[in-house]
Order: structure tokens, then C-alpha cells, then sequence
């Protein structure tokens, strides 16, 4: 699912799980799935995400009874992809951001 195929092109890592979930009624196990899909994003907790919206933000809580919406802290206030027309673009990569940029979003004031 996220690597590129002669057919198709790789998912993001969250298209993918979007995808899982989709699969999860009709083609696999519900529960299993589910159960996978929360534990995979209760392992992103503290990741840094770019949002569709182009903000960026930290993951701070999956809610267990729909964890593809976690709750993303964005410019010191929370909120869920769940309620609002965002959802995660990709999962930045730590080297990637600057310390004063990792300290904003993490909510440390850095001069």
C-alpha cells in the first residue's frame, strides 16, 4: 500500500490506514484491524504532521473509538480531524524540522 506499484501510485502512511479501515468492513476482521490501526497511531503520539491545510502540528491523543482522528495540537490549540475539514498530509520527519520550529510546536517559547 505505500510502496509505488507499476499500477498504482504508494499511499501516505495515514491513506493507507485510512484504506485499512475502509477494508476493515467486508474484507478483513473489524476488530483485528481496529485494534491494529489504534495501536499503530497510539505509537505516533508526540509526531510531528504536516496538516492538508499546510500547518503543522504534534499528535497528542488517539481517541480508541475512531483513532484516525487523533487530535493534533496546531499553534497551541487542539484540534481533531474528526470535526474539521483537515486531515494529515504526512508525518514529518524530526531531522527535518529546526529546533526553533520543534520548539513552537511542542509549545516552548525559543528566541
Amino acid at each position: 500500500m505505500t510502496s509505488d506499484r507499476s499500477y498504482r501510485h504508494a499511499l501516505s502512511f495515514y491513506e493507507a490506514l485510512i484504506q485499512l479501515q475502509s477494508d476493515a468492513f467486508g474484507k478483513l476482521d473489524p476488530k483485528k484491524t481496529m485494534t491494529f490501526i489504534y495501536h499503530i497511531m497510539q505509537s505516533s503520539i508526540g509526531s510531528f504532521v504536516e496538516l492538508s491545510d499546510g500547518r503543522q502540528g504534534v499528535i497528542k491523543f488517539i481517541p480508541i473509538e475512531n483513532p484516525i482522528f487523533p487530535f493534533i495540537e496546531v499553534e497551541r490549540e487542539i484540534v481533531t480531524t474528526a470535526t474539521s475539514n483537515l486531515c494529515i498530509k504526512k508525518f514529518k520527519d524530526p531531522n527535518e524540522i529546526g529546533a526553533k520550529e520543534k520548539a513552537e510546536l511542542k509549545g516552548v517559547k525559543k528566541s
